[in-house]
């Protein structure tokens, strides 16, 4: 015979049958099995979020590293054009002091050109 806790009760007021401790039992450890999941699912995503936390470091690391690199060949390059344009200044000084009347003459060429182009326009 079924024991009266396996038998499901019976609301004589109402006609519902309600449940036996026996289910409510199950019902009880079916949701502890659900806390558990959702424990479970606390902790992968909180070391997800470990995770993408460690790699945005690791990202903003390799930022910072490539930010320096590409500032140090900026510096580089900017030196390396001011040593060019230097260059060509003492060049062309040197070459004035050579020959002044032959760049006096290519300035006031230049200067004519220069004068006659703007009143045609």
């Amino acid at each position: 015979m079924a024991s009266v806790q396996e038998m499901k009760k019976t609301d004589t007021s109402t006609g519902t049958s309600l449940p036996s401790q026996q289910d409510t039992q199950q019902k009880d450890a079916g949701r502890g099995h659900l806390r558990g999941a959702g424990t479970q699912s606390h902790a992968k995503s909180s070391e997800a979020e470990a995770q993408s936390h460690g790699m945005a470091e690791a990202l903003s690391e390799q930022m910072q590293e490539v930010g320096t690199q590409v500032k140090e060949t900026v510096t580089e390059y900017y030196e390396q054009g001011l040593e060019s344009l230097q260059d060509l200044n003492h060049t062309i000084e040197a070459q004035i002091r050579e020959r002044p009347l032959q760049a006096l003459l290519v300035a006031g060429g230049i200067g004519l050109l220069l004068g006659v182009l703007w009143q045609r326009r």
